[in-house]
């Protein structure tokens, strides 16, 4: 007779570039490797009838933006958070857990070894949760809740049984749609709703101003990527002061406004080297396009950053389409 076995996806992440593809259930995300060195990331995907439980953990320090699709609730839990980490602005530990309306969008930092767990479920599936839910979030917000430490506990002891499930196979062939994995899914959603509705479980702010003002520089800098921006440019669209501006970047991301827009002219650079492995790209178009004209410096940043030279990340690229190619 077979066992049951939750549905199991296993990934083992060695690029930062890598681990949008990786997020499943429609959550789209980006991510900025905020510390040099090879980045490593384990993320695992159960799948539990219509409900998706998503288990993550990042040896760098990371900035990531996460945005939840139009029919999905999602459910943030820390489970390990070695410094402080933040969600919009806010600093959380392991006492906290975040909740997530559908069309939210939120700025995160994670110090390197953060461990969560991301709980996405549709708001038809469970009505009474999204009720609850959508009381404490608001439509398209998310916020950051501190429930009683009894109920938080029992939640991440339920949430490690299905983990421990999976251990020691990558993938298990076994039918979500298991009458087990039905009853799993409806503890996690009892022990979600305790956790929302207990009479110690309070909101703490549901947005930070300064994530806001993070929101618009970013959206500023993203539409002029090969341009040389300043902060002073940064801090008039965002309509705060420079000084303003830095307090914001550190307190969402905890680096300057500067810093944090190196990183991600330098992600982008990462990116297309990545994408690309037509004969006329080129390290040097690649930098350019993205705002680098001192080319020695650039370089030196991009090693020291990701560990490689920018031209042998372009060579596996290569590398690794001619080998799709004669497959």
């Amino acid at each position: 007779m077979m066992t049951w076995a939750a549905q199991r996806q296993h990934n083992t992440v060695e690029d930062v570039d890598a681990m949008a593809a990786t997020m499943a259930d429609g959550l789209k995300s980006e991510f900025v490797q905020l510390e040099s060195g090879s980045f490593a990331a384990q993320w695992d995907v159960f799948r539990l009838g219509t409900m998706v439980v998503q288990f993550g953990c990042e040896r760098l320090a990371v900035a990531r933006r996460m945005r939840v699709p139009d029919d999905r609730w999602a459910f943030v839990i820390p489970l390990a958070v070695p410094g402080a980490a933040r969600w919009n602005g806010v600093v959380i530990g392991r006492g906290e857990l975040i909740v997530c309306a559908p069309r939210s969008e939120g700025y995160a930092f994670d110090p390197g070894g953060t461990r969560f767990v991301v709980v996405s479920v549709s708001p038809r599936a469970l009505p009474r949760l999204a009720d609850v839910a959508i009381s404490m979030a608001g439509v398209g917000q998310s916020c950051v809740i501190r429930p009683a430490a009894l109920d938080l506990n029992a939640l991440r002891d339920e949430l490690a049984s299905i983990e421990a499930v999976g251990t020691g196979s990558r993938q298990s062939s076994v039918d979500s749609q298991h009458p087990e994995s039905a009853r799993r899914a409806a503890r996690v959603s009892g022990l979600l709703l305790k956790c929302l509705c207990g009479e110690s479980s309070r909101s703490l702010r549901t947005r930070d101003n300064r994530s806001a003002i993070v929101g618009r520089a970013e959206a500023f800098f993203r539409l002029h990527v090969g341009e040389a921006v300043s902060i002073a440019q940064l801090s008039a669209v965002a309509e705060v002061s420079e000084r303003s501006l830095r307090n914001a970047f550190y307190r969402v991301y905890s680096v300057s406004p500067k810093r944090y827009l190196r990183l991600w002219q330098l992600h982008q650079v990462h990116r297309a080297l990545r994408a690309s492995a037509q004969p006329e790209t080129t390290v040097t178009g690649a930098a350019t396009d993205c705002g680098f004209y001192e080319l020695g410096r650039f370089a030196g940043e991009y090693k020291a950053l990701f560990g490689e030279a920018p031209s042998q990340t372009l060579h596996k690229t290569r590398i690794r389409h001619s080998a799709r190619g004669a497959a």
